[in-house]
């Protein structure tokens, strides 16, 4: 099942089986598992990213490199195909 759940403008979330991502503007900034863990891209991008990054993750030292972020989402991409 897929749901979208606008949270405020620019900022959704998508749910998609038992994965959370949440979107920044149309790119994927960070999502959660379906074991609850939340991984979250370093801000790459404008202060509002930045401010949606704070709500979903205020806590910069658990923020990953924005290229890494892209090669985990890329391969659960590979996975729902």
């Amino acid at each position: 099942m897929v749901k979208l759940e606008q949270i405020k403008p620019n900022f959704n979330r998508v749910f998609v089986n038992d994965f959370c991502f949440w979107f920044s503007y149309e790119t994927i900034v960070a999502y959660r598992s379906p074991n609850g863990q939340i991984v979250c891209s370093e801000n790459k991008w404008t202060k509002t990213t930045g401010k949606h990054l704070n709500e979903i993750e205020p806590n910069k030292d658990k923020r990953i490199d924005p290229k890494q972020f892209e090669d985990i989402v890329e391969k659960l991409q590979i996975e729902f195909n």
